[in-house]
């Protein structure tokens, strides 16, 4: 919601803060968590149409197992442009020691309702688009 004052505006419900900006601290302190429950009411419309809520937590789930995942820090995420943010992670892992990388999120719907634009790669930082995580042992 935003009001127009004296050739200002002020906004409401938000901080002030971009809407996308909000998503993202909320995906990024879910995703903390490991609570992929949490996540998936914050993807678009069109993602969900994608995957049902009980994949996407099984994505997840099999991710932060093939990883070895044991805990995951987030820092505060940035806004790169209106329709992307980015968020650092840390992951500790049992078998690959500490990993770091970014979560970029896209998002659609805008304004008072954007939602994360979620692609498979977004289970684990630094996994390309198009690609999924996978483990060998040798």
């Amino acid at each position: 919601m935003v009001v127009l004052v004296a050739g200002g505006y002020l906004a409401f419900g938000t901080g002030g803060k971009a809407g996308e900006l909000v998503v993202a601290e909320q995906y990024a302190r879910a995703f903390a968590r490991q609570d992929p429950a949490a996540l998936y009411p914050l993807l678009s419309e069109e993602a969900q149409g994608r995957v049902t809520r009980a994949r996407f937590v099984e994505l997840h789930r099999a991710a932060a197992a093939t990883a070895t995942a044991t805990r995951i820090f987030t820092g505060p995420p940035t806004l790169v442009d209106e329709h992307h943010a980015e968020i650092p992670v840390t992951v500790r892992t049992r078998v690959f020691g500490t990993v770091r990388g970014r979560l970029r999120l896209a998002f659609t719907g805008g304004g008072d309702h954007p939602g994360v634009d979620w692609q498979r790669n977004l289970v684990f930082p630094g996994v390309p688009e198009g690609a999924e995580l996978t483990r060998t042992v040798e």
